[in-house]
């Protein structure tokens, strides 16, 4: 198979996982696009190498390198109450049991562009969650009083407009309550809201998850 052809494969398969991954990210679902983008770039670099160099004889290797790396980038996944964390790294561990298999098999061309496109997503990746793009936080603000819900969400509105309110628990015996929501966007929204709630007289604690 010719070099160029080769490239145009993985290059295609990058920007179609990679236009499909964002639209997910972007409407905050678990998997990002790096997940897609490791996923289908590992799968597209082996595949290429199967159909050009392996043996018949290797194929149920390779076909249990791959399941039992996968295995292992399971075990990376970890769940909260709320969230599921680890999904990038889960893919990136089997990604690169297949960056491994191509290399031993000498396919350096393969390797290389599959290497530098991982590259520029990871890169890609910093710079949407600088800007807020999928990034979600789970935060709990604590009273000392009763007060209005619609004052706590006054100053969330303060500091991001996405915000989703997911539940209340209130102690009238204490006179506490504890207000729990989930901001969408930028990271520095947190420290924001913080530095604004602690000037209420009512304020007690802020927790995020």
């Amino acid at each position: 198979m010719e070099i160029l052809l080769i490239v145009a494969k993985v290059v295609l398969t990058f920007i179609m996982a990679l236009i499909f991954g964002i639209q997910r990210q972007r409407s905050f679902k678990p998997a990002g696009f790096g997940i897609y983008v490791f996923v289908a770039m590992a799968a597209c670099g082996l595949s290429i190498v199967a159909l050009e160099e392996v043996q018949e004889g290797a194929v149920p290797l390779l076909a249990a390198i791959v399941t039992a790396t996968g295995f292992l980038g399971a075990g990376a996944l970890i769940k909260t109450a709320n969230k599921v964390f680890g999904f990038t790294t889960a893919a990136s561990i089997w990604f690169f049991a297949c960056f491994g298999v191509i290399m031993a098999l000498g396919e350096y061309a393969v390797a290389g562009t599959l290497y530098a496109l991982v590259l520029a997503s990871l890169a890609l990746d910093r710079a949407l969650d600088r800007k807020g793009i999928g990034t979600q936080e789970k935060v709990t603000v604590y009273t000392s009083e009763i007060v209005d819900p619609g004052e706590v969400e006054g100053e969330i509105a303060a500091c991001t407009k996405d915000f989703r309110f997911e539940g209340i628990e209130e102690d009238r015996e204490s006179g506490r309550m504890a207000l729990t929501y989930t901001i969408f966007g930028r990271k520095d929204c947190i420290p924001a809201l913080a530095s604004r709630l602690r000037s209420k007289k009512w304020f007690n604690a802020l927790k995020g998850e």
